[in-house]
């Protein structure tokens, strides 16, 4: 259904040739009554995940926070490009490089760490020497004065870009915000993310979790191309759009109740008798359609075994 006759069929509800006064609210209107509708049958979208953590050269999982008091703490690996790694306290970092099987080592970087009251502060940049990257055998030596902890260290064999706000976070999960990765993003289906090889779904709070509404933490171990379910948000309309050709962004069955609940929202004020009449219709045609759905629809139970 176009904007055109979306706006006609309207008018004609009302008797009417055209809607006089409503013409500068209309589009208003039809967007309010649009994402109304979009309830019935939300809009849904897949987003294809590509996950695919960076490996750690250390060859060992350093999730759990670690305490640099007397001793420091010491991480080694060949050929580590980039590193990346909480800390919560004051020290320092030494990056250092040898070239005699780690008989000797060579001081080619330093971080500084400044506490955050209390708080995890990330770290991670490029390992390089005289300004070039350095592929030999290399280290994180954490040192310093004063006790404090460390958490997620890792250390990359492969770049991403040239950018160090690339080097990824290290973690048990990695997090993927669908709001920022799409431009229509409204909420996760439920389900939202489904695997093949794996038979089928996810388990929320064992397989993945929710946070903030709209980002995703997926396993770092569980590597692969995953489709991502959302509900989509509703293109609306506006008055620079061409009213002949523009479609309105509703299934066909979902346009036709639309006509009513825009007539109710016309004569609100004017006719209300006339706003409740449509108001009806609409909400007999909403339940009409949820009953046939249901039908079709039956609900399928599956336990953790599979049937």
């Amino acid at each position: 259904m176009t904007i055109k006759e979306l706006y006609d069929s309207v008018a004609q509800l009302g008797f009417e040739t055209s809607l006089e006064d409503y013409e500068d609210g209309f589009f208003a209107l039809v967007n309010r009554a649009i994402i109304q509708v979009n309830r019935v049958r939300p809009k849904m979208a897949i987003f294809k995940l590509n996950h695919f953590p960076l490996t750690n050269r250390l060859g060992k999982e350093y999730f759990e926070p670690m305490c640099k008091d007397e001793e420091a703490l010491i991480f080694t690996c060949d050929k580590a490009r980039s590193y990346y790694f909480e800390c919560n306290g004051n020290g320092v970092v030494n990056i250092e490089k040898s070239t005699d099987s780690g008989e000797s080592w060579e001081v080619i970087g330093t971080v500084d760490l400044t506490a955050d009251h209390g708080r995890f502060t990330a770290y991670r940049g490029f390992i390089r020497h005289s300004g070039e990257p350095y592929l030999g055998l290399v280290r994180l030596k954490f040192d310093g004065d004063f006790i404090y902890y460390v958490r997620n260290v890792a250390l990359y064999g492969s770049l991403i870009s040239n950018d160090e706000a690339d080097i990824p976070v290290y973690g048990k999960y990695s997090a993927y915000d669908l709001a920022s990765l799409t431009d229509d993003f409204d909420s996760f289906v439920c389900p939202p993310i489904s695997d093949a090889k794996r038979g089928g779904k996810f388990v929320l709070d064992e397989d993945y979790f929710v946070e903030n509404v709209s980002t995703l933490l997926v396993p770092a171990s569980l590597k692969g191309v995953y489709d991502v379910y959302y509900y989509r948000k509703i293109k609306a309309i506006d008055s620079s759009m061409d009213i002949e050709t523009t479609e309105l962004d509703l299934d066909p069955d979902m346009c036709s109740i639309l006509v009513n609940l825009v007539a109710s929202y016309v004569w609100v004020d004017d006719e209300p008798t006339k706003s409740e009449y449509y108001l009806n219709l609409y909400r007999e045609q909403v339940a009409e359609i949820m009953s046939r759905e249901k039908r079709f629809n039956p609900l399928v139970y599956r336990n953790r075994n599979g049937w």
